[in-house]
């Protein structure tokens, strides 16, 4: 792998970072809650997505968690979870349930720094030291 697509990889990272983070207060669900349903919206998409989850998990016999959120603009309109954090302990997942996402947020950092480029926030040939004036590369003088 090239130097350039090596600084390209994880100034995208840092930078997915960055352009995310964002002052608001982060939401914090009360422990143990396993759903948010809010609107019109909310409630007609609850009424279409969660039987239908429940029955295909029910068809493919799989009791491990799984959590689905959406949101319109800054507001959580539909949030559920399912099946178990620790099928072992029988401990259901809840709002709070951290997930093993392993190479799931390539995806999402490739989007990001596509709406980056798109926006004029960020150029492929751009240097991280450049967005991140901090940042040394070992080596570097």
């Amino acid at each position: 792998m090239t130097n350039r697509i090596k600084t390209a990889l994880i100034s995208s990272s840092i930078l997915l970072l960055v352009a995310c983070e964002n002052n608001q207060t982060i939401y914090q669900p009360d422990p143990q809650k396993t759903e948010i349903v809010q609107t019109d919206m909310g409630y007609h998409l609850d009424s279409i997505l969660t039987p239908y989850i429940i029955k295909l998990r029910e068809l493919t016999d799989n009791p491990a968690g799984l959590a689905v959120g959406i949101t319109r603009g800054d507001e959580i309109i539909y949030a559920k979870t399912f099946g178990y954090e620790n099928i072992e302990l029988g401990k259901t997942a809840d709002l709070n349930t951290v997930f093993h996402i392993a190479s799931v947020s390539k995806p999402f950092t490739a989007v990001a720094i596509t709406k980056l480029i798109q926006q004029g926030k960020l150029n492929l040939d751009d240097k991280l030291i450049d967005h991140i004036p901090n940042f040394e590369m070992k080596g570097d003088n």
